[in-house]
């Protein structure tokens, strides 16, 4: 993914939220993106994923924007309690979602992947850990033939062991060549884990 002069306003009479942001990820890295709050990191992730509000203005080039998906927050709200981890992943699979880990359809790679992850994937949603549904959530997500993955905050809510879980979990992704950017307030998990860019956003930055 490529970010050429990118420039953001929240409508024609505000300010610039940001200015001339220009950086390359790099695939099948972890990228980080710090910044304080309400210096627009979420907004920049929707950006990336060319999801645009209404009245906003955006100048400047996203390449690669069509090859990402974002993740946010609120994770939880695509999975379905009562399905178990297998059934919430098959119906984001359905004909609309083709998988790009054409291997989760094989049973001899599909159990072997989870596996490390001490999921079992016959128990329903509502009895896994907060990890265990946010690595549901990102595998849903990925049924949508991306391969950048944007995450705000993938481990807000999530005690330390399972936001471990969630790290190894994105590590694993990158190993199979996906790109993700992160937010994420856990500088030692951040500085752990990320092998790419650490990004830092200001303000109406000159980039």
């Amino acid at each position: 993914m490529q970010i050429q002069h990118l420039s953001f306003m929240h409508h024609k009479q505000a300010p610039y939220f940001f200015k001339n942001l220009s950086f390359d990820l790099e695939p099948g890295k972890l990228h980080a993106l710090h910044g304080k709050n309400g210096m627009g990191k979420t907004v920049l992730l929707s950006l990336l994923s060319q999801k645009i509000p209404s009245e906003g203005i955006m100048t400047g080039k996203v390449i690669g924007g069509e090859k990402s998906i974002l993740v946010n927050q609120r994770f939880d709200q695509m999975i379905a309690d009562h399905f178990s981890f297998e059934e919430n992943l098959k119906f984001a699979c359905m004909s609309r979602f083709p998988s790009p880990f054409a291997g989760l359809k094989k049973p001899s790679f599909y159990p072997d992947f989870l596996k490390q992850f001490h999921l079992d994937v016959s128990k329903p949603a509502k009895k896994l850990s907060g990890g265990q549904r946010q690595i549901l959530a990102l595998l849903m997500a990925l049924q949508q033939r991306k391969t950048i993955l944007l995450l705000d905050e993938p481990t807000a809510t999530l005690d330390e062991e399972n936001a471990i879980l969630v790290f190894e979990f994105l590590k694993t992704l990158t190993e199979q060549k996906m790109t993700l950017l992160v937010v994420c307030h856990n500088r030692e998990l951040i500085d752990h884990y990320a092998d790419g860019q650490h990004l830092f956003l200001e303000m109406d930055s000159d980039g």
